[in-house]
């Protein structure tokens, strides 16, 4: 397993002088384009280029969860990894070594924006923000449909539990992560971290994926300028997170999951980021 700190230390900002020159190129615009201006000057700074291009080789990555629609995936024209539970192994420090190779197999093989999603339990995750972001353990449990006041209890007496176990080793995330005991969490850390350090952006679909957001931040701040949120969420814990992480989503359709089926957010969210790329492919300061 690659060390930490060596990762880390590979990791490198977004493209300053290209952000600086999408941005003096949407100045005439004076604020007309909103978040479509905010979400292009992103797109430049990672990809490095103005006007930024389209995405060719979009990956929907999702662990321990289900596919999502078929039909959404043929619209938004984005192949999807799904990596099950028990791919992940048992051990943090080797299931983050998993994602590690993930991502860098598919930079590697030419995949250039990371969407990054997972299904299952969000008892480690929710107890990861919570530690990460310094929160109260209520103030980061959601009250999902369905769930009765004594279901909300027990669901805080869990992520308590687990935040207790975690918040000792905030400092070192291997240890975070054995801590918790969350394969799938740990496996999500390496992704976003390695495709990070490749210089690839990585969209957050979920709870999971936003924790995993936060673990990567941890080992390097320059990481989560190669965030973008998928989705605003009703989820206490993902807007937590991405407050910390100082992302706003791309889309907000206020979805608190899909049935079945993970990574719906991150797939519309590229829809809108293709639609943004194509608005400014004819803007006179990108000829």
């Amino acid at each position: 397993m690659e060390d930490v700190s060596t990762l880390a230390a590979r990791m490198t900002l977004p493209d300053e002088d290209v952000r600086k020159e999408a941005a003096a190129a949407l100045e005439d615009l004076d604020g007309a384009a909103g978040r479509l201006g905010d979400i292009a000057i992103w797109l430049a700074a990672t990809q490095g280029r103005w006007p930024p291009r389209h995405f060719e080789h979009p990956v929907l990555i999702v662990i321990g969860g289900g596919a999502p629609p078929a039909a959404l995936l043929e619209l938004a024209t984005a192949r999807v990894q799904i990596v099950p539970a028990g791919d992940a192994g048992s051990d943090a420090g080797a299931a983050f070594t998993r994602g590690t190779e993930l991502a860098a197999g598919e930079v590697d093989g030419g995949t250039d924006v990371v969407l990054l999603a997972a299904g299952g339990d969000t008892v480690a995750a929710t107890a990861a923000t919570a530690v990460l972001t310094n929160q109260e353990v209520a103030a980061v449990v959601g009250n999902g449909p369905g769930m009765t006041d004594r279901d909300w209890m027990r669901v805080c007496a869990e992520v308590r539990d687990a935040a207790r176990r975690a918040r000792p080793h905030a400092g070192t995330m291997i240890d975070m992560l054995e801590a918790l005991a969350d394969p799938v969490l740990a496996m999500a850390t390496g992704v976003a971290a390695e495709a990070a350090a490749r210089r690839t952006a990585v969209v957050l679909d979920d709870v999971v994926a936003a924790a995993a957001g936060l673990a990567a931040q941890r080992i390097s701040y320059r990481t989560a300028r190669w965030f973008g949120a998928a989705q605003a969420s009703p989820d206490p814990s993902f807007a937590a997170a991405v407050e910390r992480l100082r992302l706003t989503p791309v889309v907000d359709y206020g979805l608190s999951g899909w049935p079945g089926h993970t990574g719906v957010g991150a797939l519309l969210a590229l829809t809108q980021l293709r639609a943004t790329v194509a608005a400014f492919a004819d803007h006179p300061a990108a000829r």
